[in-house]
């Protein structure tokens, strides 16, 4: 007995002294859009006082004063996508202080993202200059204005009903290592009464951040978006402004809309 404890001190001895080196840490996977980001939206089912005879209309990209909502904005979209937004080597503060904002990126005032704003590698040139001619041609802010104008009651306008688009464009579906694109939109709604805040919220129209009352945004693959001079992408980004009208609509059913 006293020889086999012997031999099994021995035993744990050796394998102690030839322990195995330990394992080197695998490296962190590249991000993955799998799980879709659920936020949740608020509406206004009631005036907190009389219902206004007439309502003014903002449409418009961000202005200064929208700053905070943009660095957010590209801060979700790092954590997401695990890219930056890029601005063509500039800030979004120094493209916001250039006067008619800055041509590259922001057109109308929105910021338009693309393959190349978001890192995307292996970007075809042609495919990347026909998406953003189709971007601007859309012109999204337009049409959710002219959708939403349509619908608003004529009077004397004592309450303003603002929607800033912050941003819109193609972001990845499923990783940012090229793959399916998707048309993506983020805007916020503010309702004010004379200098009173009555409303406001953020809407979100992406693969990877959607808001709760959000269809899923339109995918295809870069090369079919850029297809025929871009009219397929041109034609996504008018539906997503009667898209993006709509939520306005049904996130204020307070507001008299006409029929």
């Amino acid at each position: 007995m006293r020889l086999a404890l012997c031999a099994l001190l021995a035993l744990a001895g050796c394998a102690s002294e030839h322990k195995a080196p330990p394992a080197t840490p695998s490296p962190p996977a590249a991000p993955t859009l799998r799980a879709i980001e659920r936020v949740p939206v608020r509406t206004l089912p009631a005036w907190p006082a009389a219902t206004p005879r007439g309502i003014a209309l903002d449409v418009r990209g961000p202005q200064a004063a929208d700053l905070a909502s943009i660095e957010k904005m590209r801060e979700e979209t790092r954590r997401l996508t695990g890219q930056s937004l890029a601005l063509s080597g500039v800030s979004a503060a120094e493209a916001l202080l250039i006067p008619g904002f800055f041509s590259g990126s922001l057109v109308a005032g929105a910021l338009i993202l693309t393959p190349l704003a978001i890192g995307l590698d292996g970007v075809e040139r042609r495919q990347h200059e026909t998406i953003v001619a189709a971007l601007k041609h859309a012109d999204l802010i337009e049409g959710t204005r002219t959708a939403l104008a349509a619908r608003l009651p004529k009077g004397e306008p004592g309450t303003t009903l603002t929607v800033i688009v912050l941003a819109y464009g193609l972001v990845p579906k499923q990783s940012t290592r090229g793959g399916t694109l998707c048309l993506a939109v983020v805007a916020d709604l503010v309702l004010t009464s004379g200098v009173q805040e009555v409303f406001r919220d953020a809407v979100h129209i992406a693969p990877f951040r959607r808001s709760a009352d959000a269809p899923p945004p339109v995918c295809a693959r870069m090369e079919d978006f850029a297809a025929r001079d871009g009219v397929p992408l041109r034609n996504a980004a008018l539906d997503a402004a009667q898209v993006l009208a709509a939520i306005v609509r049904h996130r204020l059913p307070a507001v008299p809309w006409t029929p």
